[in-house]
């Protein structure tokens, strides 16, 4: 019997009493949460019409959210574990829902991102100055014939320049061509850095395994496509390497968000060889996908389609 496997990202999924959310009325006024209503029937409708096994969330704003969230999904199927990472000071952060059984689930945070130094021995160069923004849930799920499997459930820093900083935390203002091109840097490295430590995380789950039971799977809004620089630390080479379910579609079935009226592939799953060699299908909902701009408040659908892999 085969598993199936999404990732979707809510975009700003907040209840109605949350400052942080958007939606017409004001902060839990009726209207407001008439609004969140409508988003939590939406939403439940999509991941239910998915029928995962496992589904990895983002943008969700903590257990809260989960919570409201998980009981108009429950009526539609039966998901047994939910749970959710803390939150960046967005207010968003990563969710998992199973029906199977999951042994454990956890989230991973950083308080200081790993970078590679040049020579043996040299200190940290950024130390605390670069955490892990929204930290990873990580869940050892009993995955039927599959077996267990480790399942990651993240969503990299996006991919809007990070400016210079001041002592007191407040962005700098960018004037010169080359002050852009150090915040593209940044926001660059950061998420390179996030990447690194996501893909070592695999290897330390993977640590000691035989060889037909190194199972894990990445699930997630990873902000960039399967050609960039931080997928392909993510993906590297080896044994452990991870595979992009994308390979298995055709080209104009690789986007999950339009940006500028481009389709681009951002929402990944990314498998360890013996899931991969297993995938039967690869499916992108993007029924009614539309770009959502910053300022359309009324929105209820997410600007990212689910993606759903079948294994087994």
């Amino acid at each position: 019997m085969s598993v199936t496997f999404a990732t979707f990202n809510l975009r700003n999924f907040f209840l109605a009493d949350d400052p942080r959310g958007d939606g017409p009325g004001g902060v839990g006024s009726e209207k407001r949460r008439a609004f969140v209503k409508q988003r939590i029937e939406h939403l439940a409708a999509k991941i239910a019409r998915l029928d995962a096994d496992v589904i990895a969330l983002q943008e969700v704003s903590g257990p809260e959210s989960l919570e409201a969230l998980a009981p108009a999904i429950r009526t539609r199927l039966p998901y047994t574990t939910a749970f959710a990472a803390p939150t960046d000071e967005r207010g968003i952060g990563n969710a998992v829902l199973s029906r199977l059984p999951v042994r454990w689930a956890r989230s991973h945070g950083c308080v200081a991102l790993p970078v590679p130094v040049l020579v043996e021995g040299q200190p940290e160069p950024y130390g605390p100055a670069l955490p892990l923004r929204r930290p990873f849930v990580h869940a050892l799920v009993e995955a039927r014939e599959l077996g267990t499997v480790h399942v990651f459930c993240a969503h990299l820093k996006s991919q809007l320049p990070r400016p210079l900083r001041s002592s007191n935390g407040s962005d700098l203002p960018i004037s010169t061509a080359s002050q852009h091109a150090e915040s593209v840097f940044r926001s660059m490295l950061i998420r390179s850095a996030e990447a690194l430590l996501l893909r070592r995380l695999v290897d330390d789950a993977l640590d000691g395994a035989a060889e037909a039971q190194r199972k894990a799977i990445v699930l997630g809004d990873l902000n960039d496509t399967v050609d960039s620089f931080p997928l392909r630390l993510i993906k590297s080479r080896g044994p452990d390497a991870l595979h992009p379910v994308c390979d298995l579609l055709a080209e104009g079935r690789r986007h999950s968000v339009f940006h500028g009226r481009e389709g681009l592939l951002i929402d990944h799953a990314l498998l360890t060889w013996p899931l991969f060699r297993q995938v039967r299908t690869v499916v992108i909902h993007d029924e009614g996908l539309r770009e959502i701009g910053r300022g359309e408040s009324t929105a209820i659908e997410s600007d990212h389609a689910p993606v759903l892999v079948e294994i087994g």
